[in-house]
């Protein structure tokens, strides 16, 4: 299901499986811009364009942001206004967290601490 104001951008390809859900405002961005050159505009640089895969049964909380090259594994749920900037393991809860604050694993996987867990 897609959601209220959802954009996917998919010049790099973006592979959806089944039931996968998306909250309002949810952004899938299959393109960057390279920016290596700081005597060049970014604009003239090109672009990157490696694409996304979004397994089955994965939820993106609102504004959730999956950039290009990403892949997030079966089952995981990605936190409300979480920037996915890495693959996510399936199964997996995976947001923003403070210092010291939790990030689990759905089922009977152990809890992991700590600050950004991907």
């Amino acid at each position: 299901m897609i959601g209220e104001y959802t954009v996917i951008r998919g010049q790099g390809g973006v592979t959806i499986g089944d039931r996968v859900y998306t909250s309002p405002g949810t952004q899938i961005i299959a393109v960057n811009h390279v920016f290596d050159d700081a005597a060049r505009p970014f604009v003239e640089q090109g672009i990157t364009a490696e694409g996304i895969v979004i397994e089955d049964d994965v939820w993106l909380g609102s504004a959730a942001i999956v950039t290009d090259g990403v892949r997030i594994g079966q089952g995981a749920v990605i936190a409300a206004g979480a920037v996915v900037t890495k693959d996510v393991p399936p199964h997996t809860v995976a947001g923003a967290c403070r210092p010291g604050s939790s990030a689990r694993w759905r089922g009977d996987r152990p809890v992991h601490t700590g600050g950004i867990f991907y």
